[in-house]
């Protein structure tokens, strides 16, 4: 991962491509911005957000079924 080269080139998009894997099945997360460059950091947060999210989600999906009217 890299910044962009040209920061005076607006109609070039800059994408951030994050790959993450969730009850053995490969996810792609894909962000792009005319504006900002991308950098570790971003790369950094988005591995915590998914990671957040993927505990989430199995909560949410144990109280769905829970829930859940046969």
């Amino acid at each position: 991962m890299r910044n962009k080269e040209n920061q005076d080139s607006l109609f070039k998009k800059n994408y951030l491509v994050y790959s993450f894997s969730y009850n053995d099945e490969d996810y792609v997360t894909i962000v792009s911005s005319y504006t900002y460059a991308f950098d570790i950091l971003d790369r950094s947060l988005f591995l915590l957000l998914h990671n957040v999210v993927g505990r989430n989600i199995e909560n949410i999906e144990y109280m769905v079924a829970l829930t859940k009217e046969n």
